[in-house]
């Protein structure tokens, strides 16, 4: 057992094992479950770790990765990283005080999920986050934002979640997206 470096939690070898072994069967490409998704999917939430393992293998074949419920590590950076091709993002419930600068690389992201997290912006990161032009889905509940990305680019944009964000007005130019509902 070791303990996490910022929350104190334990951490128990059979959790680095679970996800080690997760890991592997992504890098594999042998999930073991034929959903149909198009690419693969890596999901490794609920599981306490001390930080998150550096990577040095091909994953630009995975679309899909979860990491929910969890106390992300500053070490998410180093991790998203090997994750270029991601078109769905869920890092929910795992204590982000901030976006991982690796999100911004993500060009084919469709769908962010990042609700009940601590996350505010810096008008530089909300800057950023506009810049992803592609996202069909962004879920920012429950988190204190301060400064409002400006959505009006994203032209795909069909679901958005701002709610208990601590915002004061609604987003400007949002109005205009057709595809929102």
């Amino acid at each position: 057992t070791q303990m996490s470096d910022s929350h104190m939690r334990p951490v128990h070898i059979s959790d680095k094992t679970r996800v080690a072994n997760k890991i592997i069967r992504c890098w594999q490409r042998s999930s073991g479950h034929d959903t149909g998704h198009p690419g693969a999917r890596l999901n490794i939430s609920d599981i306490n770790l001390a930080k998150l393992p550096p990577l040095n293998a091909d994953f630009s074949h995975v679309t899909s990765l979860q990491m929910s419920d969890m106390y992300l590590h500053n070490s998410i950076d180093s991790f998203l990283v090997n994750f270029p091709n991601l078109q769905d993002l869920k890092l929910e419930s795992s204590h982000l005080r901030e976006l991982p600068q690796s999100l911004f690389d993500l060009q084919a992201l469709k769908q962010l999920h990042l609700s009940n997290n601590q996350i505010t912006l810096t008008t530089e990161a909300a800057g950023k986050l506009a810049n992803l032009k592609g996202l069909r889905v962004v879920n920012l509940s429950n988190n204190p934002l301060g400064v409002i990305p400006d959505f009006s680019q994203m032209a795909e944009l069909a679901r958005l979640n701002l709610k208990n964000t601590g915002l004061a007005q609604w987003p400007a130019g949002i109005e205009h997206l057709e595809q929102l509902t």
